[in-house]
């Protein structure tokens, strides 16, 4: 041993060499480990050396180990060989050389087990680790065309296990489970099957996997070359990207292409690409038309054709720069005057947005044109109604004013300044300076009706002047509106009718003192009975009292006491009409109206012999009004039948009706008395126009009865033929939104 040990250190200076010489101490230097060799003898006193090989086989298969004995046999040795032995060296002089020579070639054998270990693991990991986990399926064939190994990426890509292909001929598979995975069965395999026959070259193409049974859509590339040399020389290794990504991406570019080209075709502006040199490369429908040309002729055609020549350089130049810089002024809607050229010769405007773009090395540019002739010759409409517009405002006698949605004022004309008396500069910009502290709610709720799309016209309104003086004016108003139908602003149309109203209330009281004064008669004929009574039964007392007869004292007292009330109460009821009184809008009842205006003309009616006939609908309802004022339109109207009948034939039938309809109540008053006229039914309604003789009328009464019933929005009108009587039908609102 020792002289073995000796030689081992000789033979090798650099290596460890430890020695064993119990069970525990190999337990321990096996629990170390690290050894390249381990050598022991058969015979070993505290074990045998069959166990040792045991013991370092299972704890180290790799580590080598020499038995160097010189006790043995034959059956010993096979045993040992059986257990992993490396190499059996006798124990005697003879052999002890023999123990160097065969630790360096079981060494030697080890290395090379270790590289080809190593080896095999590196391929091992190129197959398994990279090219079984690669993203590419893999499909490796023998010279037979038998499947000898496939990664997961093949498992995924066609749904099939491992164990279930390797082994088995892939012509088979093609027809028994793979062709049936594609759109084109057939092509697929023919194709493959093809490359067998020949397994000269490479393949390659395009196959789809339509989606089912759970499996997604897919697009793959199949690749395949023979394999020339090593184990499995003569057959041939497949490969099958997944393209579906990049399919699905061409897809969505065709169509977004597609679309692309729909859009340009279906624009309404021009189009038009052109290269570096302006040559022309697109030319769409709307381009077609604009100039006149098709897009056959033009694509490949200078850019000039389409310019006016004075301007040809100035657009080259344009162009250039643009290329350079990336700077245009040429944006749609900012830009001077550009014209274009048509095929016929005439030249039109046009508005341009242009861009630059870039396909690898190639530059082009893109034109998007507008034509602007139809836009010009609008604008030029525009301003030339604009003006006009201005002039008649400013022009006008009547006051305007324009407010925005705020109530401040953005016009008011020189007719308002001269009205009101403030400048234009005192007003524009600022609520309107002319409505009273009073009238602001008026104002206001006035201003939010026009803003809610509700007009007015001819409304009457009080407002002050500079001086603070007050002005009755005339108010028309609208909504103002923008290009999209909005609501932007009021316009007021004011027209002074302080005036006129003056005058109307002066005539009114013209109108009113001669109707009075015609009743004043049937006043005095009602007054004349019971004073008749008053005075007779007076003398009659004065006889009494000097006779000293009492008896019937009381009873002629009474007489007396009822003719004087008789005398009161008519003359209270013509002092009712005639007295002055302020006017005051209130909830008017027609029928109560009516029946105390025909109250007052009782006499009259009697005494021209006219019966009376009345249709008073019994459910009217209420107008606002003022009933002193209602009272003297009808009045007046009831006057003229009576006059009209008593002086055509001295008698005659009164009809005065009262009914709803259709949201109005309508109130008719028909004599059968002579009719009007032809030539006199149009100027009926003007003031200081009568029928009457000289002397016996104002012709002011239907006047005031216009007024007053259109100051309450409602109309009147006549209905007349001649030989069979006039009547006049007065239509009043059942109500007036803004007095509520």
């Amino acid at each position: 041993r020792r002289m073995a040990g000796d030689l081992l250190r000789q033979e090798l200076p650099h290596a460890r060499i430890d020695e064993v010489d119990s069970l525990s101490g190999l337990q321990q230097a096996l629990e170390a480990g690290g050894y390249n060799l381990a050598i022991t003898d058969y015979q070993l006193g505290w074990t045998d050396g069959l166990t040792v090989l045991r013991e370092v086989k299972r704890r180290y298969p790799d580590c080598p180990v020499v038995m160097f004995t010189g006790t043995g046999s034959e059956e010993i040795a096979v045993e040992a060989m059986k257990a992993g032995l490396e190499d059996y060296v006798l124990k005697s002089p003879h052999h002890i050389g023999r123990l160097t020579a065969a630790v360096h070639s079981v060494l030697a054998q080890a290395e090379q087990r270790r590289q080809l270990k190593e080896s095999e693991a590196r391929q091992r990991s190129l197959l398994h680790d990279v090219l079984g986990t690669s993203a590419v399926g893999l499909f490796i064939l023998d010279a037979e065309f038998r499947v000898v190994w496939v990664n997961e990426a093949m498992e995924r890509c066609f749904g099939l296990r491992r164990a279930d292909v390797i082994g088995r001929d892939k012509r088979r598979l093609i027809q028994e489970r793979f062709k049936a995975l594609f759109d084109q069965p057939d092509e697929f395999a023919a194709r493959i099957l093809q490359s067998y026959e020949r397994n000269n070259g490479e393949l390659c193409f395009e196959c789809h996997m339509p989606g089912a049974d759970g499996r997604e859509e897919r697009w793959l590339e199949h690749r395949s070359l023979p394999i020339r040399t090593g184990l499995y020389a003569g057959g041939r290794i497949e490969h099958y990207y997944d393209i579906t990504e990049r399919k699905r991406a061409e897809a969505a570019a065709r169509q977004n292409e597609a679309s692309l080209a729909a859009l340009v075709s279906s624009a309404m502006d021009a189009i038009v690409v052109v290269d570096h040199a302006h040559r022309i490369l697109l030319f769409n429908g709307a381009a077609e038309t604009m100039f006149g040309c098709a897009a056959a002729e033009a694509i490949g055609q200078p850019l000039d054709r389409f310019v006016p020549e004075r301007f040809r350089g100035v657009h080259r130049e344009h162009i250039k720069r643009y290329g350079e810089t990336g700077q245009t002024n040429r944006v749609m809607g900012r830009l001077g005057t550009v014209y274009g050229l048509r095929s016929d010769g005439t030249e039109f405007p046009l508005e341009v947005s242009l861009s630059k773009g870039t396909a690898g090395e190639r530059t082009f540019y893109t034109a998007i044109l507008r034509d602007i002739t139809e836009r010009q010759r609008t604008e030029g409409l525009l301003r030339q109604t604009n003006e006009t517009l201005s002039a008649l405002i400013d022009a006008s006698p009547l006051a305007i004013a324009m407010l925005d949605v705020e109530g401040n004022a953005q016009v008011w004309n020189p007719a308002a300044e001269r009205i009101f008396g403030w400048s234009a500069g005192e007003v524009l910009g600022r609520p309107l300076p002319i409505v009273p502290e009073e009238k602001r709610d008026e104002h206001r709720a006035i201003r939010e009706r026009v803003l809610r799309d509700k007009a007015f016209t001819g409304l009457e309104v009080v407002r002050r002047r500079k001086d603070s003086s007050p002005i009755t004016i005339s108010l028309s108003t609208a909504p103002l509106r923008n290009t999209e139908g909005r609501i932007t602003g009021i316009m007021g149309i004011m027209a002074d009718v302080t005036e006129r109203k003056q005058m109307e209330r002066h005539a009114g009281r013209i109108e009113r003192l001669a109707a009075l004064g015609q009743l004043l008669s049937g006043v005095a004929h009602e007054i004349k009975i019971p004073l008749f009574v008053l005075t007779g039964r007076l003398q009659l007392l004065k006889e009494k009292l000097a006779t000293r007869d009492y008896d019937t004292l009381p009873s002629d007292l009474e007489k007396v006491e009822e003719a004087a009330k008789r005398i009161a109460h008519v003359s209270e009821r013509f002092l009712t009409l005639a007295r002055p009184a302020q006017l005051q809008q209130t909830q008017c009842d027609i029928r109560t109206i009516l029946d105390e205006t025909l109250g007052f003309l009782s006499n009259e009616l009697m005494k021209n012999q006219i019966r009376l006939v009345t249709e008073l609908a019994p459910d009217l309802p209420a107008i606002r009004s003022d009933p002193r004022q209602l009272q003297e339109a009808f009045l007046n109207l009831l006057l003229n039948a009576i006059q009209a009948m008593a002086s055509s034939h001295g008698r005659g039938t009164l009809t005065v009706a009262a009914n709803l309809h259709q949201g109005w109540i309508e109130v008719r008053i028909q004599d059968d008395g002579p009719g009007i006229l032809p030539e006199h039914r149009p100027k009926l309604f003007e003031p200081f126009f009568s029928t009457k003789p000289a002397g016996e009328g104002t012709g002011l009464g239907l006047w005031t009865v216009r007024a007053i019933v259109m100051g309450l929005k409602g109309r009147v009108a006549c209905e007349t033929e001649v030989g069979r009587g006039t009547t006049f039908i007065v239509r009043l609102p059942v109500s007036e939104e803004l007095n509520h």
